[in-house]
C-alpha cells in the first residue's frame, strides 16, 4: 500500500482534500467541510493541486496512469525557479 500515495486535489465544491483509492477525501483545515465522495460522481470538479483537470477515464488513483500524473506534478511543483 505504501507504493499507492494519495493524490493532493482541489474541489470547488469542498475546496483541498485527498484522492486515495475511487474516494475523494476532504477532511482538516484546507478543507470547507467534512466528505468522503466517489470519484465517479465528484471528478468533473476536481482538479489537480497545479490546476490541471482530472479527466475522465480511471477513477482509481492508484492506477499507473494516475499515480505518473501525480509523481508529474510533485515535479513541476518542487522544481527550483531559474
Amino acid at each position: 500500500m505504501r507504493k499507492y500515495l494519495p493524490i493532493r486535489i482541489f474541489s470547488i465544491r469542498f475546496a483541498y482534500g485527498w484522492w486515495w483509492g475511487s474516494y475523494f477525501f476532504f477532511i482538516g483545515k484546507k478543507s470547507v467541510a467534512f466528505a468522503i465522495v466517489p470519484c465517479s460522481f465528484h471528478h468533473g470538479d476536481c482538479t489537480y493541486e497545479n490546476g490541471l483537470a482530472i479527466g475522465n477515464g480511471d477513477i482509481n488513483s492508484w492506477s499507473p496512469t494516475r499515480q505518473s500524473e501525480r509523481l508529474e506534478d510533485l515535479k513541476r511543483v518542487t522544481k527550483p525557479a531559474e
